[in-house]
């Protein structure tokens, strides 16, 4: 009886520990919005809200142009996915469209992909089309060929219809700080900032050259939905801070992640 109950103990804390790494190599918390990508020659953002349960599915026009990330230039939606990883690519839509995606829909890790899948026959699902609401703007390219990009008010689109709620309900302010010395950056980072569903209030400068990215915010909201969102978005460390607001530094890390 000794070997089976030690045949059995193997088995039992086996699985315990499959089921503890499937749980913390997971990337959505829950509680805010789940957003993944399809790629391909066509490629459709899916989007919902647990709070809501609602959900859209945007396919992004074939000539729209994408600002990809690490310093690789522009390429069209329907070229890029070929022209990288998926990470890079993930990455790039991301950098472009100011919206925070956790990953592609078909490498999703266990546990989301089974979320994933058991949300989706909750959800009730919209398709938006991107060139009927107004959130494009065409130009033609040195050879001709006639592209778009997308306008201004399609970042308003993303921080009113595809925040978060259980954050944007919060009304927490931001204030970001480029230590870098690359103009843009916090511009740039405050797409993604708003499309959370926080407030960005202020984008300033400094001369600390952070290597990383930190959170600043006080202590007793250092768990706070808002705060862990944003290290993880930016994969930022957590530093102490007395103020109401929270404060978001950009280092080197977020420079080289967009730029190469």
């Amino acid at each position: 009886m000794t070997w089976k109950i030690l045949v059995i103990s193997i088995l039992f804390l086996g699985i315990l520990g499959g089921g503890w790494w499937y749980w913390k190599t997971k990337l959505w918390n829950g509680r805010t919005r789940f957003t993944v990508v399809s790629l391909g020659d066509e490629i459709k953002i899916k989007s919902f809200d647990p709070t809501t349960a609602l959900g859209v599915e945007i396919v992004l026009p074939s000539k729209l142009i994408i600002s990809s990330v690490a310093g690789r230039g522009e390429w069209r939606a329907d070229k890029i996915s070929q022209a990288g990883k998926s990470g890079w690519v993930v990455d790039s839509l991301v950098n472009t469209l100011g919206l925070r995606i956790l990953s592609e829909e078909n490498r999703l890790p266990l546990i989301d992909k089974i979320l994933w899948q058991w949300w989706n026959r909750k959800v009730v699902w919209k398709q938006v089309d991107v060139s009927l609401l107004g959130y494009l703007i065409s130009e033609t390219t040195s050879d001709g060929e006639k592209v778009y990009r997308l306008s201004g008010a399609w970042d308003k689109y993303v921080s009113d219809s595809l925040s978060s709620v259980v954050i944007a309900k919060n009304g927490m302010n931001v204030i970001i700080v480029n230590t870098t010395g690359e103009v843009g950056l916090g511009a740039s980072a405050s797409r993604l900032v708003e499309s959370m569903g926080l407030r960005v209030i202020e984008i300033n400068s400094s001369e600390n050259h952070l290597e990383k990215c930190t959170v600043n915010s006080r202590k007793e909201i250092k768990n706070s939905i808002e705060v862990v969102s944003l290290i993880s978005a930016f994969g930022c460390e957590w530093k102490e801070d007395t103020g109401d607001n929270l404060r978001l530094e950009l280092g080197e890390s977020y420079r080289k992640w967009r730029d190469g």
